[in-house]
Order: C-alpha cells, then sequence, then structure tokens
C-alpha cells in the first residue's frame, strides 16, 4: 500500500480518503493494517499537513465462514485508531449484503451507488 501511496503525497491535496478493503483480513494481517495506515497517516502528516487524512469504513463481505465477524471487528479497530489519530472516519452501515454481487464479495451496482453517496455527502459537508 505504501507504494502507491508515495506519489499521491507529492500532489498538493486537500483531502484523502482512504478507503480500507477486506483483503488483509482473510489471513494473519490485520494487525499490520492498522500499523500500516499509522505509517501512511504520519507520511501524510509530514508532507502534508493540511491534507485532510480521512478513513473509509471496510464494507461488508460474505464470501466465507466468520468473515462477517473479521470485518466488524475490522471496523471497530478503524475507529479506534480513527478517534486516537483525531481523524474523520467514513461509516458505510446502510450498505448490507443484499448489496454484495454473486460472490459476495464484491459490490454490486446499488452497494456501489451507496458508496459514492457516502463519499459524496462527506466531501460535501467539509
Amino acid at each position: 500500500m505504501l507504494d502507491f501511496v508515495k506519489p499521491l503525497i507529492r500532489r498538493n491535496l486537500e483531502t484523502f480518503i482512504f478507503h480500507i478493503g477486506a483483503n488483509d483480513i482473510t489471513s494473519s494481517e490485520e494487525i499490520d493494517t492498522i500499523e500500516n495506515i499509522r505509517t501512511i497517516k504520519e507520511l501524510f502528516r509530514k508532507d502534508l499537513p493540511n491534507c485532510d487524512f480521512v478513513l473509509s469504513e471496510c464494507t461488508v463481505r460474505n464470501d466465507r465462514k466468520g468473515i462477517t465477524k473479521k470485518v466488524n471487528k475490522l471496523n471497530e479497530d478503524l475507529h479506534d485508531l480513527a478517534t486516537e489519530l483525531n481523524i474523520e472516519i467514513i461509516k458505510h452501515s446502510a450498505i448490507s449484503q443484499r448489496h454484495l454481487a454473486k460472490r459476495k464479495l464484491h459490490l454490486n451496482d446499488k452497494g456501489k451507488a451507496l458508496l459514492a453517496l457516502n463519499y459524496r455527502d462527506y466531501l460535501y459537508n467539509i
């Protein structure tokens, strides 16, 4: 993730919304995810101190047994991190399992539309 973010830091961004995916929660890398977010936030703080760094919750998925519990735990950890770092977090509580595509991993069109609306609402209110 760091390799993808570094070029963005070179731009003069006003707001950076960091959407958290669920790829790593199928392994033991969830703790690494939180630490990577800390590292990325620190890069922004040093190089773009006036940029609003915002987290975007992990959306639902239901492709594996027990994955919903892991997504909920990750989102709890993200909220704790947002509180600790004094940054905002975009919630996606209106996105539910009915907004998943056939494989129950990615969002269907309605889910993508709700995600986009959440981003729009956040950006209009800053």
